[in-house]
């Protein structure tokens, strides 16, 4: 708390960049969101902003890097022990991966508002059941506001580098602008994902139409009424899919047969129950259980049918419904059983001028009169983003006890979670057992012990890794030895509501004749940098991408 006379305010805003009007010049906008206008500069604005935030050298007992849902969790255990600390977190404002403009709006989170919840902190009432991407991150920032960790947090403050100095046993942290930070413990908490992972860019050099990442999918407005094929098989392709089928789009899903292991369930039973999926603890709710309302959940939602009814029989999983990835989706399910998805398994090797050609097992394939290609193939493992500052940097993100890692001293790598879990539970398990080891309370083995248990628990773990959070066995020998407490996370029992199952994407309105222009003639150009350079400026413009006020 000493070092609040130096804290960065809670929000550093950025001025909206200047644009030049299209003509006929529309009335003023008001931004999307407020938070996503701060999305501006990246190294120019953050090492222009460095020097007036943080004192030239600092020493802290622990040093959390990132200010997502984990690293605002750390920081908020870390103060409660009274243990000297501080967060750095490179964009201008706190909140991860929730306040990132690269969230596409028709995102929910995937377990019920009862699974999701911050230490001490309860959703207001009026709060949906499945909260909006727009709800977490008024959560967040109320959470941040209402436990005081905005003093605690450095905006604008990228890590350049951490070094472990041995013989100090001390933490070298250095930011922009020749700021140094020492700490005798680094809490990492960037996330699960590293960067994004794109195709082969030769494949799509012939194709005239729009390439965008899925990282960079924001609204289907720019598709209305395009062809577009979504490359890959997991949450992003799926999420997306439904969006722009319920959108007035021709939606294809071009899928590698390997990409099967994954159920889609929906977020409701049958009956309008939601479902509680997600590991808490609570041993006497087996696996199996879970899987039994799993299977009959996605059954019901395809009227009673199975999914080799709606998608080729290589793509459909063959293992237990929560044996593998978190992929939640009732609009793809609704839409795969209206017809309005086609599902091909194959993979994409060739691009024309507004084709794709496909191979799969014993042949070959045209999609034809293709608008738009999606690729959806999700982002390299945390390990290569820590390797790019930490030094020395873990080898895997197989921890012992899902977070400490044996070729790291002093170290906890946090908020590296899989299966079916919510985040910020075990973002709780992780910032309990990260300050308990600073403060002194939790002892850490040998490097060879850690080492010899994650051998044994990656072996028989879900997805083969340690950090697959789905079995409630493996989560309460987890939780206990994190956090000092064996007892299951409360579960709240839930009732139908006897509203839709459903949320569907909002509809688009009929386009005026501006946004009909803009879109049939900014977005159509030939290289890759520009649409998304466009894309990316419409999409910080209009205001709820309806181009309402236009009409």
């Amino acid at each position: 708390r000493t070092l609040t006379a130096s804290i960065s305010p809670f929000i550093s805003l950025a001025q909206p960049r200047a644009r030049a009007s299209p003509k006929p010049a529309p009335k003023p906008l008001k931004p999307r969101n407020s938070a996503l206008r701060q999305v501006k500069s990246t190294e120019e604005r953050l090492s222009a902003n460095m020097a007036s935030k943080l004192a030239p050298q600092l020493r802290v007992r622990a040093c959390v890097v990132g200010s997502g849902i984990t690293g605002l969790c750390t920081a908020k255990h870390l103060r409660d022990l009274g243990i000297s600390s501080l967060v750095l977190e490179k964009e201008a404002m706190i909140g991860g991966i929730w306040c990132s403009p690269k969230m596409y709006k028709a995102v929910r989170i995937q377990q019920h508002r009862a699974e999701f919840v911050l230490p001490d902190k309860a959703w207001p009432a009026e709060t949906p059941n499945f909260p909006s991407v727009e709800n977490v991150r008024r959560y967040i920032k109320d959470f941040a506001k209402e436990h005081e960790l905005d003093e605690l947090v450095h905006t604008s403050s990228p890590v350049q580098s951490a070094q472990f100095d041995a013989a100090r046993k001390t933490w070298l942290i250095k930011v922009a602008n020749d700021v140094s930070i020492e700490a005798d413990w680094i809490g990492v908490a960037t996330g699960n994902l590293g960067t994004p992972r794109h195709l082969n860019p030769a494949v799509y050099e012939p194709f005239r139409g729009q390439v965008i990442h899925s990282s960079d999918y924001f609204h289907s407005t720019p598709f209305y009424g395009k062809h577009v094929v979504l490359v890959g098989l997991g949450a992003s392709s799926v999420e997306i899919a439904g969006d722009l089928a319920h959108q007035g789009c021709q939606v294809t899903l071009l899928a590698r047969e390997e990409d099967s292991a994954d159920w889609i369930l929906p977020r409701y039973a049958p009956d309008g129950t939601p479902l509680q999926l997600s590991a808490n603890g609570d041993t006497s709710d087996t696996f199996s259980k879970r899987c039994q309302m799993a299977r009959a959940a996605v059954i019901g939602r395809l009227g009673g049918r199975t999914l080799d009814h709606f998608m080729p029989k290589s793509l459909v999983p063959k293992g237990e419904p929560l044996s593998g990835r978190i992929i939640v989706s009732e609009t793809f399910l609704d839409a795969l059983r209206d017809g309005l998805v086609e599902v091909i398994a194959g993979d994409a090797y060739r691009t024309s001028h507004n084709s794709i050609d496909y191979s799969y097992r014993g042949g070959h394939g045209t999609i034809k009169d293709v608008d738009a290609i999606i690729p959806c193939i999700g982002f390299d493992s945390a390990v290569s983003g820590w390797k790019t500052f930490m030094s020395p940097s873990p080898s895997s993100v197989d921890l012992f006890q899902t977070m400490f890692s044996p070729d790291v001293p002093q170290a906890g790598l946090l908020g590296v979670g899989y299966g079916f879990v919510s985040c910020p539970t075990f973002a709780h398990l992780h910032s309990r057992g990260f300050a308990r080891a600073v403060s002194g309370e939790l002892v850490l083995p040998s490097a060879d012990e850690m080492r010899a248990w994650i051998a044994e628990n990656k072996q028989k773990n879900f997805l083969n890794t340690t950090n697959a959070f789905t079995d409630n066995e493996y989560f309460a020998s987890v939780k206990s030895y994190l956090t000092g407490d064996s007892s299951p996370i409360e579960k709240v029992e839930l009732q139908s509501s006897g509203v839709p199952q459903t949320q569907k994407p909002e509809a688009n309105a009929a386009l005026s004749p501006f946004g009909a222009k803009l879109l049939s003639e900014r977005f159509v150009v030939d290289d890759e940098d520009s649409v998304k350079a466009t894309y990316a400026e419409w999409a910080d413009t209009y205001d709820e991408d309806s181009f309402g006020p236009l009409r």
